[in-house]
């Protein structure tokens, strides 16, 4: 034991020289290199020599001398003690700025310790993929890194301690701090990827496939533990899965009261509930953690996203910029702001409707950005219903109704496990609310279509190979595939779209623009494309 902490000493005295060699202060850096080079020849002498056991029981320590060795021990105990309570201090910074979220990936299931301890009491045991947030950290005997987590399973709130290893995060200030105080060291022999392993084999040739393509990209499973049929049987239910009409009878099973909408058929709910479906560059977006990211969560990079929408102006009414109002609310409530004004755009649409309008009758200066509540058998009652909630909630402006949807969103929802696009639509996670009916969306296709919104806002900024973290749901018998339904397609919608024979970036059936770059002096293209069948 003391001749590995005599090896993490070696390590943080590495790390202090490196630190002041950065500040401008070589000579010092070059004492401390020095001091650590005769150290470390020392430790490796003890390790070339006889087994540590051996030493302790061979070695007959007396006098000064054992004084002496007494005396060292001590030193480095103390200085162990130092560099872990300015890690802990640091990390408390880190977590008082931002809500660090992280999700349990490398095992099927994984036992929370109320100790950092492997063989310490097991508080609960929970699945893989369950999100917790980290608020601590601490050591075990054999100097392994622990953080300290609370989380909620079953409506049951929980704080424990979990390995490091065991979950996986896209906080850059916290990856920061990790390799820094606790740097690690990963031997992976090419084409091996755990977290693509962890995965069934239907999901694993797409991963594998993103994996190589951006190798910063963490695949966390979530084991639902729940059986397909029975989440069909259960999104099939009710009010709970729409699709437009227009999609044809494939994929429609009755009218509903709202206009332009339908029940969807089961074969459509399979379809856009099965996660293998949408394992591409671009529709992987809709399984991303929804949490802040200020690396790439800027103000600019929201107006890109949204120049092509009706907010790529001022809020009417108010000297901000929705690009603004986004950035301001995701960054204080530590929400992705793409996620905000995306989900706005997704609701709103042309930003016609009459609950972002301000003038409904009875409902004069109440707004509802993000269609809380906003559900019913008829265009009216979805307004009114709407509208009414925003009154409780004395939306009474353009702002408030941005920032208070967006509180919702982000306590109720994201912060509560359903921090996917997927799972906001698909309610499968089992930490708050049940099963299923804690549902943010009717639409299946929300998260189809939010996910290129969000694709595309990133490429515009060239941050496609950050290290995002997407959480992926598997379910129990499943079936082999499942298939776009094959009959009752509109001729109007397309399977494919190239442009001199390359397939457009970002390609999806219900986008109508698209921008694409060709060499200078062109003057012809040739556009080609397939309909569905």
């Amino acid at each position: 034991m003391r001749l590995q902490k005599r090896c993490f000493t070696l390590v943080i005295s590495l790390f202090l020289a490196a630190a002041l060699l950065i500040q401008g202060q070589p000579s010092l850096a070059a004492e401390l290199s020095e001091q650590t080079s005769v150290e470390t020849e020392e430790v490796q002498e003890e390790l070339a020599g006889e087994p540590e056991e051996e030493q302790e029981l061979s070695e007959e320590i007396t006098g000064e001398e054992g004084q002496d060795a007494g005396e060292d021990a001590d030193q480095e105990d103390l200085e162990l003690e130092e560099y872990l309570e300015m890690a802990r201090t640091e990390l408390k910074e880190i977590t008082a700025q931002d809500v660090v979220m992280a999700l349990v990936y490398l095992c099927d299931s994984y036992q929370v310790r109320k100790t950092a301890d492997a063989e310490g009491e097991v508080c609960v045991s929970i699945p893989t993929g369950t999100t917790v947030e980290i608020i601590g950290m601490d050591v075990d005997a054999d100097l392994q890194l622990w953080f300290q987590v609370s989380l909620s399973w079953k409506d049951t709130s929980y704080t424990g301690y979990i390995q490091t290893g065991y979950l996986a995060y896209s906080n850059e200030k916290l990856m920061e701090w990790e390799n820094m105080y606790f740097p690690q060291v990963m031997l992976l022999s090419e084409g091996n990827y755990p977290d693509v392993e962890q995965f069934p084999a239907s999901y694993q040739n797409k991963l594998t496939q993103l994996k190589k393509a951006h190798p910063n990209w963490v695949f966390v499973k979530q084991n639902t533990r729940l059986d397909w049929q029975t989440v069909i049987k259960n999104e099939n239910t009710g009010e709970r899965s729409l699709i437009q009409t227009k999609m044809g009878s494939a994929y429609t099973n009755g009218a509903h009261g709202q206009p332009g909408w339908s029940y969807a058929s089961e074969a459509a709910i399979k379809y856009y509930m099965d996660p293998r479906n949408f394992l591409d560059e671009t529709r992987v977006f809709m399984f991303e953690q929804l949490t802040y990211n200020p690396s790439y969560h800027t103000q600019s990079a929201v107006q890109n996203i949204l120049n092509s929408t009706f907010m790529k102006g001022s809020i009417p009414g108010d000297s901000k910029t929705y690009a603004a109002a986004f950035f301001d609310i995701g960054s204080t409530l530590k929400v992705s702001p793409f996620h905000l004004a995306c989900r706005v755009y997704q609701e709103q649409g042309k930003g016609q409707s009459a609950l972002i309008s301000g003038t409904y009758s009875g409902y004069e200066g109440y707004y509802n950005y993000y269609n809380i509540k906003a559900s019913g058998s008829s265009n009216k009652a979805i307004i009114e219903n709407g509208l009414t909630y925003a009154k409780q909630q004395g939306w009474n402006s353009r702002y408030k109704s941005l920032q208070g949807g967006a509180k919702i969103l982000s306590q109720n929802y994201i912060l509560k496990g359903q921090d996917t696009l997927y799972l906001q639509k698909y309610d499968v996670d089992n930490s708050y609310n049940g099963l299923y009916a804690h549902q943010y969306m009717q639409n299946i296709q929300a998260p189809y279509s939010q996910s290129y919104k969000t694709y595309s806002g990133y490429s515009k900024i060239n941050m496609l190979n950050s290290a995002f973290v997407f959480y992926i749901p598997v379910f129990n018998n499943m079936p082999k595939e499942t298939k776009f339904p094959s009959t009752g397609n509109p001729n109007n919608y397309l399977s494919d779209l190239r442009v001199n024979g390359s397939t457009v970036s970002g390609f999806s059936y219900d986008t109508y623009s698209y921008e694409v770059n060709v060499p200078y002096g062109t003057s012809s293209v040739n556009i080609s494309a397939d309909k569905i069948a």
